[in-house]
């Protein structure tokens, strides 16, 4: 049954309207001629056209009428379920099937999608061109912002990349000292121990004069009690047997 057709293509809905009164289903039509199809075909990027319009069209161009995007072949697949389709519909009303169309009548229907063509390509220039130009504008003020981005290292993604600069972005700007403030950055656990060890070295020379090495070394408390050598006589327990061994 037709109906059934009818509803599957979006034509009528769940009331029953009289056979004679079914509209014209727009994809029993050819997108060039506006025409009920007499021998559909279809080409290798899905779409339907008359048999007629569409081998005039590739013979003029390489490009799909219906999206303008260059055809991989020209190759025409007839398109047989479409074509029952229409023939069913026509049993139902025989009175709109359309004549074959004359030569001057394609050609005009050829010229008229061209130029519709043309229009969306036109369209589609304009609106790449303002992309292009509002691009342009938010490179410029990211420029002025001192936030150019930075193109992404070999072998990594460009979203891994911009992600890793936004945490670097964020992690620079809580390290950083608040304006106005005097705060220095803060020395490590290692280096304070250096410099305290430096500043005792120094007092220690100091205190020992020009023969302080020792006890420098031992003020610094690097080298071990083995290694710094016997005691200076006079010094400690062999310091007392020395100065027996002179008055005996």
């Amino acid at each position: 049954c037709f109906c059934e057709i009818a509803k599957a293509v979006g034509v009528m809905g769940d009331e029953q309207l009289p056979q004679q009164q079914l509209p014209v289903p727009e994809a029993f039509c050819c997108p060039i001629t506006k025409d009920i199809f007499q021998d559909p075909v279809s080409t290798c990027d899905g779409h339907t056209y008359e048999r007629s319009a569409i081998e005039v069209w590739l013979r003029r161009h390489r490009t799909s009428p219906m999206t303008g995007a260059p055809l991989r072949s020209r190759e025409l697949t007839p398109n047989f379920g479409l074509r029952s389709a229409i023939q069913a519909f026509l049993e139902v009303r025989p009175e709109v099937a359309s004549a074959p169309i004359a030569d001057a009548d394609l050609e005009y229907a050829i010229q008229v999608r061209e130029e519709e063509m043309e229009f969306k390509v036109s369209e589609q220039d304009q609106t790449i061109r303002r992309l292009q130009a509002h691009i342009e504008a938010l490179q410029l003020q990211i420029r002025h912002l001192g936030s150019e981005p930075v193109p992404a290292p070999r072998g990594v993604a460009p979203a891994a990349a911009a992600e890793g600069a936004a945490d670097a972005a964020a992690s620079t700007a809580a390290s950083a000292p608040a304006e106005g403030s005097s705060s220095q950055p803060v020395a490590s656990p290692a280096e304070r121990a250096a410099e305290a060890a430096e500043a005792r070295a120094k007092a220690a020379a100091a205190r020992a004069g020009g023969g302080g090495a020792a006890a420098a070394a031992a003020a610094v408390g690097g080298a071990d009690p083995a290694e710094r050598g016997p005691e200076p006589a006079g010094r400690g327990g062999g310091g007392y047997g020395g100065a027996w061994a002179r008055f005996g």
